[in-house]
């Protein structure tokens, strides 16, 4: 996909910020624009394939892996209850 996703929010009176996001490059550029006098100022510009990467940042309880490990447990398979394994035994060496 080429191009940029841009998009603009109120920060107060008199200030928007726009959040400019070029996909391609994975790199976030955040500019600050007075609605007055139209000026515009970059406040902060970051690559983001690394942040990408982070399973959890500042996350907090429960955290991902946490909820992976709970969904593995889940859905594991389970024996009623009411039934026995039997478990052949391993067959031995001999010399």
């Amino acid at each position: 996909m080429k191009g940029l996703f841009v998009s603009t929010s109120p920060i107060d009176s008199g200030r928007q910020m726009l959040l400019v996001i070029d996909p391609e490059r994975q790199v976030l550029a955040v500019y600050h624009i007075e609605t007055v006098s139209g000026e515009v100022s970059l406040q902060s510009t970051r690559a983001l394939g690394y942040d990408l990467q982070l399973e959890d940042f500042n996350a907090k309880d429960p955290k991902p892996a946490a909820i992976k490990k709970m969904l593995r447990i889940d859905s594991a398979p389970t024996l009623p209850s009411n039934t026995i394994e039997i478990i052949p035994p391993s067959p031995q060496r001999t010399k």
